[in-house]
């Protein structure tokens, strides 16, 4: 291959690499809102069927930016940060990591940020913001209760660096999972 065209080629790829890494760190809003969509479906004397999930699988928002919430139902929630490894993933898991208070999660790793919220026997969230880093949300075990619909909804800084990757769950409906991409 001819000089002119390798330098050519090398151009191109150089000015591609910094318009997607331009575009990445445009991309990322600074305010995202997760909120908390459901329906319900019924067969009678067969199942019903009750879609609880957060509106999106993946959130990317720019590190220093604000997580607000929107609870749509008259059910509480969390979002609550675990490793990837801790999420639960089984029927098993699923079923042991849901808290319904004064019912306390059986799986560990919910079980300890269960016992963040709601240290007391009463299963009521005391501690409505739990940080296990700095504050803000930033690690695994950092979550924040979030109230039944009609009721104030919190909003939370998002103090990863970025480059961070964050698995959360809802403890109250732990099939709930998505993950929250940290960019500059």
């Amino acid at each position: 291959m001819s000089p002119k065209l390798l330098a050519l080629g090398a151009s191109v790829a150089i000015a591609a690499a910094g318009a997607v890494s331009a575009l990445a760190a445009t991309t990322a809003p600074r305010r995202v809102t997760l909120s908390t969509p459901s329906s319900s479906g019924y067969r009678i004397n067969r199942h019903a069927t009750f879609n609880l999930r957060w509106n999106n699988d993946v959130y990317r928002i720019r590190s220093g930016g604000t997580l607000a919430f929107k609870n749509l139902i008259t059910d509480p929630h969390t979002f609550s940060v675990l490793k990837k490894s801790q999420l639960p993933r089984t029927k098993s898991q699923i079923d042991r990591c849901g808290a319904q208070p004064p019912a306390r999660p059986k799986y560990p790793p919910c079980l300890a940020i269960y016992n963040a919220h709601a240290p007391d026997a009463s299963g009521s969230p005391q501690n409505p913001v739990v940080n296990k880093g700095k504050p803000g949300i930033d690690k695994p075990g950092d979550s924040i209760f979030i109230p039944p619909k009609g009721a104030p909804q919190p909003t939370i800084e998002v103090t990863a660096k970025p480059g961070t990757v964050l698995y959360f769950i809802c403890l109250v409906h732990p099939w709930m999972q998505a993950k929250l991409v940290v960019v500059k």
